[in-house]
């Protein structure tokens, strides 16, 4: 029965580490791939770039004033079993609105607004979901292995 305790708090540490640990991979990869521009985006309107240009805004796709990036968190529920790698709803834009917000139009795109889809969210989650397999695999042997 001991042992069986034991495992189930080695389990437990474990989840919660690994957890974390693939929100904060999520976090750097979204923002290398912000850095980098290498997710093939479709080139931004060129009355757009230009009008970005000339109000010294950043000419970069999904950046204007960086607000966006500078938003994206990890955040974890108090018992570390839940989490989430993005912008919180609550964050406000300086020219205005929700920057979650923001970031579902640029992820999806909006045919009334002309934008196409430049998914961020996807790729990420695509090249991180491979090392959260590894990741969770890796706790599960450590933690019976002790047993």
């Amino acid at each position: 029965m001991a042992a069986a305790k034991g495992l189930d708090r080695r389990l437990k540490i474990g989840i919660k580490a690994a957890l974390r640990a693939l929100l904060e991979l999520a976090d750097r990869v979204a923002t290398k791939h912000l850095d980098s521009q290498d997710l093939n985006w479709a080139e931004l309107n060129e009355d757009y770039l230009k009008w970005k240009i000339k109000h010294g805004y950043s000419e970069q796709i999904y950046t204007m004033t960086g607000t966006y990036r500078g938003n994206i968190s990890i955040w974890m529920s108090p018992d570390g079993f839940l989490g989430a790698v993005g912008v919180k709803r609550t964050v406000e834009h300086p020219d205005g609105g929700k920057v979650y917000q923001l970031g579902f139009i640029l992820e999806y795109g909006s045919d009334s607004r002309g934008l196409p889809a430049r998914q961020l969210w996807r790729p990420t989650l695509d090249e991180v979901k491979p090392k959260s397999v590894h990741l969770f695999r890796e706790v599960i042997r450590r933690s019976v292995q002790v047993v």
